[in-house]
């Protein structure tokens, strides 16, 4: 988290930033990283609560910068850093749920689903071939079902996947399929202050 004085559209203003610095294996796929940036960027456009990439001094939106460590014997490795705009507000996972603010929630959800329409293929996105992709790896994950804690959750565990074996995974081609925000969780989602109605939105 840094605060520093943000300079757009021929005006200066103090804001807040967090610089976010890749790891060195995702560091080497810069194509991945170019694709989160567009998406923040388009949902922003959108008018949706997401952080919004800041141009670097070159103009780009990201910088390679090699950073020196005791085992960096043989040149140092490159790393990804970005400075994104800082979101104010709590975790949801540390607010108080009330219907409204679920509601509120869902509704971000569902609008970040529309905004991603229309959003373009991603080649870098596309050929990523991620573990918990449910649309071709769900079954990569029968081996790790032993590590749910009990064994009512793992029958349940099974079932599901059993389910989309032998009825999702035969016609899943044949389906409409789009982007989506994969990792909204309570940690993922930031909740402003309570606006003059007295409710929380998310940020």
């Amino acid at each position: 988290y840094v605060e520093g004085v943000f300079v757009g559209d021929g005006q200066a203003a103090k804001a807040a930033f967090n610089m976010k610095v890749t790891n060195r294996k995702e560091s080497a796929d810069v194509s991945l990283i170019d694709a989160q940036n567009d998406f923040m960027l388009h949902l922003r456009s959108g008018g949706l609560p997401v952080p919004q990439p800041v141009a670097a001094g070159a103009g780009g939106l990201k910088v390679l910068h090699a950073i020196s460590h005791p085992d960096c014997h043989n040149g140092c490795p490159m790393y990804v850093i970005r400075l994104l705009t800082f979101l104010p507000g709590e975790l949801l996972a540390n607010v108080r749920k009330s219907d409204a603010i679920l509601r509120n929630v869902g509704r971000v959800v569902g609008d970040i689903s529309i905004c991603l329409k229309n959003f373009p293929q991603h080649k870098a996105v596309d050929d990523r071939n991620y573990r918990w992709n449910l649309g071709t790896n769900l079954l990569l994950l029968k081996p790790y079902v032993h590590a749910v804690d009990t064994e009512h959750k793992r029958q349940l565990v099974m079932e599901v996947m059993d389910a989309y074996e032998f009825h999702a995974l035969p016609v899943l081609k044949s389906l409409p399929m789009d982007y989506i925000h994969g990792d909204l969780s309570e940690l993922n989602i930031v909740m402003g202050e309570s606006d003059e109605s007295g409710q929380r939105q998310v940020t």
